[in-house]
């Protein structure tokens, strides 16, 4: 590797991300081990560790420990505002977007739900629990609570989505259940370590962080539609708030 008066760590990052940006490494592939990358480039095992700890900084790889260094996944941003929606946040950022429901009940509600639907503690709320994917890569473990009494023909929708199989689209739901536009009414969000259902369901390497929102959807007359708890992987997206976040 000639320097040409360019670093020769800057050289090997250049190669790689040229190797990236031509798909020959693609999202969530492994990179060859320090050593490997140092005797394909001619170059010290320091140089190759430099190189790296600049793409790393940049973004583009990630270091699992335990596992190795791979090319990191795409990241969507997510625009926090009050009618936007999951789906139309990931088909701004140029993915396709789905939805898998994965289980509906009807439960009684717990003290918090009733609270945060307004209804009484015992009340029947519907519970649905969903993956949402980005290019087919799951990225959200969803936790939704509907009251029941509000939306009577949202059980049977829902239960036809899920024994049909069908990518579940909760605007197109909601809509057919009478409940033709939401604004969220407010969101909490935290940072912490994912629970083993999470770990599972969202395929979470180790050290992965669990980015949690909590939020509130109302009608247009204010009356509470939906309660969720999201579980968003932290390497895979970024939240944005801006002015219209709960704006009308």
């Amino acid at each position: 590797m000639k320097s040409e008066g360019i670093s020769r760590w800057r050289q090997v990052g250049d190669a790689l991300m040229r190797e990236i940006d031509q798909g020959l490494l693609g999202p969530g592939d492994k990179l060859p081990a320090e050593f490997d990358l140092a005797e394909r480039f001619g170059v010290a095992r320091q140089t190759v560790r430099r190189a790296l700890s600049h793409l790393r900084s940049e973004g583009v790889i990630d270091v699992q420990l335990g596992r190795g260094t791979f090319v990191s996944e795409r990241v969507f941003e997510y625009r926090i505002a009050a009618h936007k929606t999951f789906e139309e946040n990931l088909l701004d950022s140029a993915m396709t977007p789905s939805r898998d429901l994965m289980s509906v009940e009807r439960i009684p509600a717990t003290k918090g739900v009733a609270q945060n639907l307004k209804i009484d503690v015992g009340a029947p709320v519907l519970f649905a629990v969903t993956v949402n994917k980005a290019d087919e890569v799951p990225v959200v473990l969803g936790r939704i609570f509907f009251p029941h009494a509000r939306m009577p023909r949202l059980e049977s929708i829902l239960a036809r989505i899920k024994a049909e199989k069908r990518s579940f689209f909760l605007a197109a739901a909601l809509a057919d259940a009478g409940v033709l536009r939401t604004r969220r009414t407010f969101i909490r969000l935290k940072s912490r370590l994912p629970l083993a259902e999470e770990t599972e369901a969202l395929d979470l390497p180790p050290m992965e962080t669990i980015v949690e929102t909590s939020s509130m959807s109302a009608d247009e007359e204010g009356n509470p539609v939906f309660f969720s708890i999201m579980s968003y992987r932290g390497s895979r997206v970024e939240f944005f708030v801006g002015n219209e976040a709960f704006g009308e």
